[in-house]
Parts: C-alpha cells; structure tokens; sequence
C-alpha cells in the first residue's frame, strides 16, 4: 500500500466526479447518479479510515459542495428505486397503486427542483486542494504502517458487525451495519486485495461482502418504500392503511421481505464469521 496509490487514486476518483456530472445534469439518468454517488462512498470509506489514523482530518469539510450534490442524487435514486419497487409489487400482485405512484414522483420533483439550483451554482470541485489536505495526513505514516492499519482497521470493523448482530436489533443498527460492510469493501478494493482474500481472523472474505452489500442494500430499499407509504398514509390522513386492503396488502408485502433479506444477511454473516473458531 503505497501512500502515492492513495493520492493517485483519490485525484483520479475527484477528476471523475466532474466528468459523471455532466452526465447527470444533462439526464439524470440512473446509471450517472450511481456512479457519482459509488465514487463518493468509496471516497468516503477512505476519509473515515484517514480519520480514523488522524483525529484532525477533516475530508467532508473539503469536500462538502460534493457531498450536497450526493445529497440530493441520494434523493433522486431513492425515488427511481422507490418507482422500480412499486411497479414490481404491482406486477406481481396484479393490483395497482395509482394515487401512490404519483405521490413518489410529486416528491421526486421537489428534490430535482433543489438539485437544479445547487448544480446551477458557481461552486466548482478543487481536486489539488483536497489532495493536499490528504498529502499533509499521509506523509506521517510509511507504507508498512498503513498497510498494518488497513489490515487492523477492516477486521475490526467486521468485529463490530458481529457485535452489532448480537445486540437488540434495531433499524439504526442496520444501517450502520450496511455503512461499516461498504466501507471494509470499498477499502479492500482499493487495497488491490482479490476476492480470496480473508478479513484477518474473521472467516470473511471480500466476496462474501458483496453479498452482504446486496442483500442489505435490497432491504434498505424496502425501508425507504414504506417510510413513503407512510407519510402518503399520513397525507391520506391515515384513511389508505386503515380501510383499504389493497394498500395494506402492500404494506405487508413490503414488511415480510424486509425480514426476508434481513434473516437472509444473519444466516449468511453467521454461517462464515469465524467459523473455525470456538468463538462462534
């Protein structure tokens, strides 16, 4: 791991973002917005793990015209994957959902409308200056020691997964659990480890982290649909949810593949944390 890789590729990562937005601003199409937004989780992956050798790093303080754009893209796809899902539920059910569907793209329209006034600004991405902000971090460490820390730091992220599974599950719980597997993903990747290679003692392997990423990311949709349902219930002034079995049908569709996906991940992470040793 050299500390020359980590400055190539942060500027190569930054230099991209300009290029994917103008992709994004001309169509908003799906594929832009998920690309800008996976670049700005990798990046993130890498200011959490530089923050975490630097309590005085400061990486979303240098980037943060940035991270208001994946604000507001964050928004953008929420709404596409939101449609995607409830036209599959439709189709599959054969029962429609009219009132609702225009109520997502109500909503989806005030986020573009905010987007199109911030990516209309004269605030331009820096990349030199945010590398230096990394070079002045970087130029502590040798080559050996991050590579130590790299090693350290992602196994004992995926600890804490474990940790976090034995506690009271909750949905704040869940999603920093998705948070924490993205980012050891991320790292690994960039660290040019391949898919064989095993997280120090945890029996996980980058592979298996896709397949945590998926899964998680599927119920993490989930999450949002009903989040939407609700409020489009609360705007109803709760009259949808309480009297119409169409919707509460959906409703419930919606809950039991959220518990579905979330057995599914524990079965999976349970299976192969550890699973040579006495601990498991």
């Amino acid at each position: 791991m050299r500390k020359k890789r980590i400055e190539k590729y942060i500027l190569k990562q930054i230099r991209e973002l300009d290029n994917i937005l103008v992709d994004v601003k001309a169509s908003r199409n799906s594929k832009a917005i998920h690309q800008f937004r996976l670049i700005i989780k990798k990046l993130n992956a890498i200011f959490r793990f530089i923050g975490h050798l630097n309590s005085e790093f400061e990486g979303k303080k240098k980037v943060k015209f940035i991270y208001q754009i994946y604000k507001y893209l964050g928004g953008i796809r929420d709404f596409q994957i939101q449609l995607r899902n409830l036209e599959n539920y439709s189709d599959i059910h054969r029962c429609y959902f009219p009132e609702f569907y225009t109520f997502i793209k109500r909503e989806s329209e005030k986020v573009v409308k905010d987007f199109d006034n911030l990516i209309d600004s004269e605030k331009k991405i820096k990349p030199k200056k945010i590398i230096k902000h990394f070079q002045f971090t970087l130029v502590q460490f040798t080559d050996s020691q991050l590579r130590t820390f790299i090693a350290e730091f992602t196994e004992r992220s995926i600890d804490t997964v474990h940790e976090m599974l034995q506690a009271i599950e909750n949905e704040e719980n869940i999603h920093e659990i998705r948070r924490i597997i993205k980012d050891v993903l991320y790292i690994i990747q960039f660290s040019k480890f391949d898919s064989n290679y095993t997280i120090g003692t945890t029996g996980i392997k980058s592979s298996h982290l896709n397949e945590f990423g998926i899964l998680l990311g599927d119920w993490h949709d989930l999450v949002v649909l009903r989040d939407s349902l609700f409020k489009f219930n609360v705007e109803q002034e709760f009259f949808l949810l309480e009297s119409n079995t169409d919707y509460q049908q959906l409703l419930d569709n919606i809950l039991e593949d959220m518990e579905k996906l979330l057995y599914a991940f524990r079965q999976q992470f349970t299976n192969v944390y550890k699973q040579n040793s006495e601990i498991c």
